[in-house]
């Protein structure tokens, strides 16, 4: 399918099916068809290539994926947090003037007289 106009006539042709309700995607490709007890699948792919479009069931999945979903939000949860453990520093910095400077102070508190002078000179201040 490369166009609306398809998948409208591949929807058409699937809701002339007995007791069929059917929505297609255009973006995946796929039409998600309800469709009573008794309908079998050939009727289905029969309406799709009678408009002219070549169809196929889809992979038996199974109905309740939860699993799935419940891991891949345990993965996004993980990475979020590690985003914000490593964000919230950088934006404290960043918005926080004297918390910059702090850094600077410890490693100058370390140095002796002459390392503090050549810090002056290079322009940075030590308190």
């Amino acid at each position: 399918m490369t166009c609306a106009a398809c998948v409208t006539r591949v929807e058409k042709a699937l809701n002339k099916v007995d007791g069929a309700t059917a929505t297609v995607s255009l973006a995946t490709e796929r039409a998600h068809v309800l469709v009573p007890e008794g309908v079998d699948d050939a009727a289905l792919i029969a309406a799709v290539r009678g408009a002219g479009y070549d169809a196929r069931p889809a992979a038996d999945a199974p109905l309740d994926d939860s699993d799935a979903v419940a891991d891949a939000a345990a993965r996004l949860r993980t990475r979020l947090i590690v985003a914000v453990v490593l964000s919230v520093p950088v934006l404290l910095v960043s918005m926080i003037p004297p918390l910059a400077v702090l850094p600077i102070l410890f490693i100058v508190a370390g140095l002796g007289e002459t390392s503090k002078i050549a810090l002056i000179v290079l322009g940075v201040t030590p308190c």
